[in-house]
């Protein structure tokens, strides 16, 4: 079981030291893996009626089957889980990249 995580509470520092782990895509028939390849600033921005600088987050599956955007649950050992919503963004060779922007 997940420490699960609310959106509210969450900024570019909750997610940089778990750059490079893998996350399970947790609400689908079967989970997918994703690993969080970055975590980028970026411009300041008022959110939930107190301030935080946006951010977003590049994950990246190896998988060739592309997830729709939506909102799925990610879970990860040490961070926990947490929904977020995805955008597919690219795909190459080595996978699909996917992102998030908080706003």
């Amino acid at each position: 079981m997940f420490e699960k995580r609310s959106l509210e509470n969450l900024t570019i520092d909750s997610f940089q030291p778990h750059t490079g782990q893998e996350f399970s895509v947790e609400n689908l028939s079967q989970p997918v893996g994703l690993r969080l390849i970055s975590a980028s600033a970026g411009k300041g921005s008022l959110t939930l009626e107190k301030e935080r600088a946006s951010f977003s987050l590049t994950f990246k599956s190896n998988q060739q089957q592309v997830l729709p955007q939506s909102c799925y649950r990610l879970a990860n050992k040490q961070f926990g889980e947490v929904a977020i919503f995805l955008v597919p963004v690219t795909r190459d060779a080595d996978g699909i990249t996917y992102q998030a922007v908080f706003n």
